[in-house]
């Protein structure tokens, strides 16, 4: 015979083992469930980071037509503080995703060699005081890395000064937005795009060295010798000012004029230099147009962010590719 007294008890702990029970398995399926949403998370994380690589990849066509058909007829004003061209920037919206890219280049000859840069020359001073200092500020021997990674730490954190430029805002060229899928997109709400967009704005309290001082030509491996060429039609014009000067030629008015009208500079009407070698330093010379340029790509997919610097140089015996790729360094911040 069952005892009575004891049916009671057993309910209340049958009851309890059930209720521990319900407890356990909801907290197991909250567990899985935030795991899979780490997963998916990750999953999407992972997928945006593939595509925001490919993007950049996919950049490469944009950057050959635009050195090939445009790059030797850039002409900019007089005014320009940097040989900064904006290529590209145009925005792609799915039902799923946002892409975002931006090309903008800076003329490597449109600005100061960093051998010259770091030594006792006049045309340092062309520099603003914070790239004077920041050019001499090297983790690295020169002949380890001629890049602008010869700048960065070797630790993880950032530079105590801005290496690679970002491209300068311009609120009055809006990105190109394409709609892909049929799916309505609106810029002005969406805050992937709006994000991205902000983000890719530079940080003005500092100049960026390489916005000042070119990494290519290699002097190290050209020769110091090398006399430098600088490009009339988009270097900076106390750069340009104080490269005559030291050539011991005229002709600035002529530059300012014809830039200013937006009009390739006639190199035939400048005066020829006057001036005599000095110092086992050679003169500078002036071209109209560059054979190495400095490209910054900038993809981003969703929150996903990644940049690119790479150089390239003129090849003229290459018909099928006229312009090598011949350094690529990732924008690590």
């Amino acid at each position: 015979m069952v005892n009575q007294q004891h049916q009671p008890v057993r309910r209340g702990t049958a009851i309890l083992l059930a209720l521990a029970a319900m407890v356990l398995v909801l907290v197991i399926v909250t567990g899985l469930a935030t795991r899979a949403a780490a997963l998916q998370h990750e999953r999407m994380l992972d997928r945006s980071t593939v595509l925001a690589h490919e993007l950049v990849n996919a950049a490469e066509p944009l950057i050959q037509q635009w050195l090939t058909d445009i790059a030797d007829s850039v002409v900019l004003s007089s005014e320009a503080g940097t040989p900064e061209i904006a290529i590209h920037h145009g925005v792609i919206a799915t039902d799923t995703d946002v892409f975002e890219l931006r090309i903008t280049a800076w003329d490597q000859q449109g600005m100061l060699p960093v051998s010259i840069a770091r030594s006792n020359s006049p045309l340092r001073l062309a520099l603003p005081f914070a790239v004077q200092d920041a050019v001499h500020d090297v983790t690295v021997r020169t002949e380890e890395l001629t890049g602008l990674d010869q700048w960065l730490p070797r630790q993880t954190e950032e530079p105590s000064f801005p290496v690679f430029p970002a491209p300068s805002p311009a609120p009055h060229r809006p990105p190109q937005i394409y709609v892909a899928g049929g799916s309505s997109f609106d810029a002005s709400s969406s805050p992937n795009a709006l994000s991205s967009m902000a983000e890719f704005s530079p940080s003005l309290d500092k100049p960026a060295i390489g916005a000042y001082v070119a990494t290519h030509p290699d002097q190290s491996t050209t020769g110091r010798d090398r006399s430098i060429a600088i490009n009339v039609n988009t270097a900076p014009m106390p750069l340009i000012e104080s490269a005559l000067r030291e050539a011991g030629r005229g002709g600035s008015e002529v530059i300012r004029a014809a830039r200013d009208e937006g009009i390739a500079v006639n190199l035939s009407q400048m005066p020829e230099s006057s001036a005599e070698r000095v110092h086992d330093r050679p003169l500078p010379t002036f071209t109209g147009r560059s054979d190495f340029w400095a490209v910054r790509i900038d993809g981003r997919v969703n929150n996903i962010q990644q940049s690119w610097w790479r150089i390239y140089q003129r090849s003229e015996s290459n018909e099928s590719q006229p312009w090598k790729c011949v350094q690529s360094i990732a924008i690590p911040y």
